[in-house]
């Protein structure tokens, strides 16, 4: 069995099992005590199978057809386990024993600098998705976070809760890097002081090589404050609600209809006034002409469809970009340049080779810079063995 997510143990049954059973075990990688009612799924792209642990934490599937599967273990309050289940697994049955690792929790409080709670500031860990607000005492409690090094922000607001409320709004925000959380563990006294403030606004010009960029354009900001927006129109930008502190913004055409779509960027130190004067150059975006060829025969319904790009890291919008081969297997797409992982849509086909420009593409990833050439990505594909 290859291990998809981390390291596991396994051990033979003693007890004999049905050829094709899927069992195990799932306890506590701390206590090494069960795991009851955790929720045990296997699965394919058309079909699920769960199963729920005992009071022993063991759990069994029924007789499955002989073919791949993922299955993935899931039980509130401790960290998911996912493997890849292959053929050869149904050849030679085991018990599958799943530790789970209990996830722990970040607590603390959030007051003024005078010492007076903060009520319904927002707290985040990291990129994860735990979030919390805080109480009436300025209490917050982060819970369900894996063990990891997290930096732990706090944005507290005052006026302006919907778009038609005309309450002047004032924005606060820090963060603390660095903690980090133990498997089962809480860590207390993650305290933050904030003071609210007028918000302020970066403003600037849009240029291209031959002078003023005119075209619409959409701005993302990610700093201190999170994710800030703003436009662009007629040469000129503003990015609003932003506080003091350093923002990487990312400029983006916001339609494609004219053709080639321009990116810009630029990284910006806002102080204690608003900020005039930044200029950001308008770039074409790179392009992807790409190809997918086909080894045999396949259907129009067994041909991948859409061809995607996500993005690694991304300050700002798009995160995702998809193209749609035609009925020859051509398609081009325009990225931003960074880092991307390839995926499709098909899951009749398998890969036989990708290259981009001629180069293998390792890790299904791909690397787009400044320069301004088409790049030539070429995926080989064919029929999926039958099972």
């Amino acid at each position: 069995m290859r291990i998809a997510a981390a390291i596991f143990a396994f051990s033979l049954c003693a007890a004999a099992q049905q050829p094709g059973g899927i069992f195990g075990r799932v306890t506590n990688a701390e206590t090494h005590e069960p795991v009851r009612r955790a929720i045990v799924k296997i699965y394919t792209p058309k079909q699920q199978w769960d199963e729920f642990t005992d009071a022993e934490g063991r759990f069994k599937f029924p007789q499955l057809p002989r073919a791949e599967y993922a299955l993935i273990t899931h039980r509130e309050g401790y960290t998911e386990r996912s493997y890849k289940i292959e053929l050869s697994d149904f050849d030679n049955p085991k018990e599958l024993s799943i530790e789970l690792n209990p996830q722990g929790v970040i607590t603390g409080r959030v007051t003024n600098s005078a010492g007076l709670p903060l009520a319904n500031a927002h707290i985040q860990a990291g990129t994860s998705q735990a979030g919390a607000s805080t109480n009436d005492l300025g209490e917050y409690r982060l819970s369900e976070l894996d063990p990891g090094a997290y930096t732990v922000s706090a944005r507290y607001q005052e006026g302006r809760q919907h778009e038609l409320d005309s309450t002047p709004l004032k924005l606060a925000t820090a963060s603390l890097g660095g903690v980090t959380v133990k498997s089962g563990e809480t860590v207390s006294g993650v305290n933050f002081a904030l003071d609210a403030a007028k918000p302020l606004r970066i403003r600037g010009a849009l240029r291209n090589d031959g002078g003023a960029f005119n075209d619409s354009v959409m701005l993302f900001a990610s700093g201190p404050s999170g994710m800030a927006s703003g436009d662009g129109r007629d040469g000129q930008f503003e990015v609003r609600d932003v506080v003091p502190g350093t923002y990487s913004i990312a400029a983006h055409t916001s339609t494609r209809d004219r053709g080639s779509p321009f990116w810009g960027s630029a990284v910006v130190k806002v102080g204690d006034a608003e900020v005039e004067g930044v200029e950001i150059l308008m770039k074409p975006s790179p392009k992807i002409e790409g190809r997918i060829q086909t080894e045999g025969t396949l259907s129009a319904d067994q041909k991948p469809r859409w061809v995607f790009f996500n993005a690694v890291f991304r300050t700002g919008e798009p995160t995702m970009t998809s193209a749609t081969p035609d009925a020859d297997g051509n398609f081009t797409t325009f990225l931003v340049p960074g880092e991307y992982i390839i995926s499709f849509d098909s899951s009749h086909t398998q890969v036989v080779s990708a290259t981009l420009d001629g180069s293998p593409i390792r890790a299904w990833r791909v690397t787009m810079t400044e320069a301004a050439e088409t790049k030539k990505l070429v995926i080989v594909v064919k029929q999926k063995a039958a099972q």
